[in-house]
């Protein structure tokens, strides 16, 4: 199993207010599959992404990657996990305004081990004839494909992405979701989706529900749709 989470707990402080962000939540996927977590804001969602992916520490249970146990590891150890394994796709996203499409993703590419070539991942996004553009001078689906070629650039074994769909229109939703579908395919990616959009379950292999921090329900999809043919 590629993904093993067990049991995993998170509570937020502020002051004398305790919050529970996660509560016992555990689930697993296998390499290469494409797994969506689903529930609303305030469910435990990013919470557990962010753990999974090495930006926050739980405060108990047990989180292994590829066999690597993540919750042990130390600020470097963490640090190093994120480079080599992990790529992010975050609903906002994040490019450097005043840097081309290349060098955006050039930043990436400089300090990963085994990178993919950039214009291989170019052309993987549909975006070739987009190198030398800015930001500024992109579509909404553009720059979420720029955000895409950044992080599988590095050649992750992973691919976390938050709310990926969140700030597009549907016809761009669709496409990146087919994109992002089709890049767990070509390149043998293991995809988690974080997202609070039901349809979006229907293109995954598995599903969990998460409501106040637990995991309510797990559904095993044998058939998943291609992304194309989703519908909200």
């Amino acid at each position: 199993m590629f993904i093993e989470i067990n049991d995993l707990c998170k509570s937020y402080h502020t002051g004398e207010i305790e919050t529970v962000a996660l509560k016992n939540a555990s689930l697993s996927l296998e390499k290469g599959k494409t797994g969506v977590i689903l529930g609303p804001s305030g469910s435990g969602k990013s919470t557990l992404m962010n753990i999974l992916g090495g930006i926050d520490r739980a405060d108990s249970g047990s989180v292994k990657v590829d066999g690597i146990e993540i919750t042990v590891l130390s600020d470097d150890g963490l640090a190093e996990y994120r480079r080599a394994k992990v790529g992010f796709i975050f609903q906002s996203y994040n490019l450097i305004p005043h840097l081309t499409v290349a060098e955006n993703i050039e930043v990436i590419e400089n300090i990963s081990k085994n990178p993919v070539p950039l214009d291989e991942v170019l052309k993987a996004v549909g975006i070739s004839d987009k190198k030398e553009r800015f930001p500024r001078e992109l579509s909404g689906g553009e720059q979420q494909r720029v955000s895409i070629a950044r992080a599988i650039v590095k050649n992750p074994d992973l691919l976390l992405c938050d709310e990926l769909t969140g700030a597009l229109d549907y016809v761009s939703a669709l496409d990146v979701l087919s994109l992002i579908q089709n890049i767990s395919r070509r390149f043998k990616t293991t995809v988690l989706i974080i997202t609070h959009n039901a349809a979006i379950a229907d293109m995954a292999d598995l599903v969990w529900k998460l409501r106040n921090g637990e995991v309510l329900d797990t559904i095993v999809n044998n058939t998943p749709a291609d992304a194309k043919e989703i519908v909200w």
